[in-house]
Formats: C-alpha cells, structure tokens, sequence
C-alpha cells in the first residue's frame, strides 16, 4: 500500500512537472508570435537559456529576477512576458520578421510605380484588350 501511494506521488509529480513545461512553452510561443519571432518554438528555447520562468497559483508564467523573486519592470511591476521577448527580441533582430513586404517580386523596380494590374487581371484577355494600351506603356518604358 505504501509503494502504491508513492508510485501515485511520483506519477502526479511527473504531470505536474509535464503540465508546467507545456503552460510555459505555450506562453513562450504566444509571446514569440506577438513579437513577430521568425520561429517562435526557437525563440522560445533560446529565451528560456537565459531567464527563468515559473508559474504561480493561477498558472499563468512569469519571469525570475536574480534575486529569485519575480521579475520587476521599471515602475515596480510584474514584468510581463510579452514585453521581455519584445525587448529580448529587440535585442536579437535577426530573430524577427523584416517589417513590411520582403521576397522576390514584391517591391517595384527602382524607379518604376506598381502596375495597379492583379496577374488574374493581365491573364484576363477581355480586360488584357480593353486595357492593352496602358499595359504595353507601363511594360515598355525603360
């Protein structure tokens, strides 16, 4: 009976302790993709390597100051997970999704304004004839 109740013991500590990993993964991801991390589940273990976290009562995750005591912003506080990725991630841009629009095609030729012509547009030949004159212009200036 003792063996049992302890088996029982070490399983509920087991979940508890799956449970806590999973509530501060979670959280991790959730702030991660707030602050536009390229990857968040990455961003999440590299911030994990250099703060600690833990739960309190209601589960929610907050960050450890080094005095072991949860963490404080400048005005006395909690510090809030959300806003330390931020300002981890701030500090790590090359974790972060580039601003705007980026990739082949997506930015006009210097020099050159957008079409304002969709490809289902240009692929369209009732809209191609009506419109050809402007589409010819715009593709042959140089």
């Amino acid at each position: 009976m003792t063996e049992d109740l302890e088996t029982l013991k070490q399983q509920v500590e087991a979940l508890k302790a799956e449970l806590r990993a999973a509530l501060i993964d979670r959280a991790l991801r959730a702030a991660a993709e707030a602050a536009q991390a390229v990857n968040p589940d990455q961003a999440g273990v590299l911030f994990q390597r250099e703060f600690k976290l833990d739960l309190d009562q209601d589960r929610r995750v907050y960050l450890i100051g080094d005095d072991g005591q949860p963490a404080r912003d400048s005005q006395g506080g909690p510090l809030a997970l959300d806003r330390a990725m931020a300002d981890w991630l701030g500090k790590n841009p090359h974790l972060v999704r580039p601003a705007g629009r980026f990739g082949a095609g997506t930015a006009p030729e210097p020099g050159r304004e957008e079409t304002g012509f969709t490809p289902e547009q240009l692929a369209d030949p009732e809209f191609y004839r009506s419109n050809r004159d402007r589409i010819h212009q715009f593709f042959n200036r140089r």
